[in-house]
């Protein structure tokens, strides 16, 4: 498969001086929200930064050109994994990725996707009429895993006895199995499911339109796809820490051989702001949630 790798050359302080950064993704930023919404963090520093994007079939020949190397997809994990123990005076940044061993030119960026998940499991449980909602993910991978946990914690929150459907598709770029999947949860009585599979997802919204059901997104505000269903959406600010490091970087700070595990307390995760599909004392009891589990008065695990 092609793998989009986005090029940004930012300036160091030295008009000769130039460092390079790729960011691989397994999909065009364009035609991708997630990656758009990384994109953005990029561009938030122009006064420093120069971009441009190449799409390669040699995803190891290309990181060869650059210094910083910025990973967001899972599926890449096994060849960045690679590029990193042979470059070891590159730097990579790795999303999603709680290693086992810290490598100094590695920096491993986890979230707490938990913490938010719980609060869409909350609303999602207070939201219910039947006592059912589902869960649709993509591949069984720790950070999928994850919002799993939260969901239905913060659904128990809510109601103890709600019952909580799992689906794993096993993709996350077949919009027929996410479709599917919802397809058969909605038809066992949930009225709320969290599509949380990447494009596979979006089949779970179309369900969701077709069935007048509600339906929760992920990683970026997915209102736009179906105003009227959706619950809420759970977000990683992938922007804004990127823009970290990046800033971190060319400030001269060393950002290798950490695992940055970030969550509500840093604005790192949430929910969004209130689409108006959620009343507002809901919203605001929502709120209160996420003030405990800022707080440690309520720990999501």
């Amino acid at each position: 498969m092609l793998s989009a790798i986005i090029i940004i050359a930012a300036l160091t302080g030295c008009a000769e001086k130039k460092l390079t950064v790729a960011l691989v993704t397994q999909y065009d930023y364009l035609n991708t929200p997630y990656t758009q919404q990384a994109w953005a963090g990029v561009m938030a520093k122009t006064d420093r930064v120069i971009a441009q994007t190449v799409m390669s079939a040699d995803l190891s020949e290309e990181i060869k050109k650059y210094d910083f190397i910025i990973n967001l997809d899972l599926e890449n994990s096994e060849l960045i994994h690679k590029q990193v123990e042979l470059y070891p005076k590159k730097q990579f940044v790795l999303f999603d990725e709680a290693p086992v061993s810290l490598r100094e030119n590695a920096a491993y960026v986890t979230f707490r996707s938990e913490e938010a998940a719980a609060l869409a499991g909350y609303a999602a449980a207070k939201t219910s009429a039947t006592g059912k909602i589902g869960f649709v993910g993509g591949k069984e991978a720790p950070s999928v895993e994850a919002f799993e946990r939260g969901f239905t914690q913060g659904a128990q929150l809510a109601n103890p006895d709600i019952d909580v459907f799992v689906s794993y598709t096993g993709s996350f770029n077949d919009i027929e199995l996410g479709r599917s999947a919802a397809k058969i949860m909605y038809d066992e009585g949930c009225d709320v499911v969290f599509a949380c599979a990447g494009t596979t997802g979006e089949g779970v919204f179309e369900e969701a339109v077709e069935r007048d059901r509600w339906v929760i997104g992920v990683d970026i505000d997915e209102t736009f796809r179906a105003p009227r269903n959706t619950l809420t959406c759970v977000v990683k600010n992938c922007d804004k820490v990127i823009d970290l490091m990046i800033d971190d970087y060319l400030d001269g700070y060393k950002i290798g051989g950490r695992h940055y595990a970030m969550g509500l307390q840093t604005f790192a995760v949430g929910i969004i702001p209130n689409n108006g599909n959620i009343s507002d004392a809901l919203y605001d009891e929502i709120k209160m949630v996420e003030h405990k589990i800022v707080t440690g008065e309520i720990i999501i695990n």
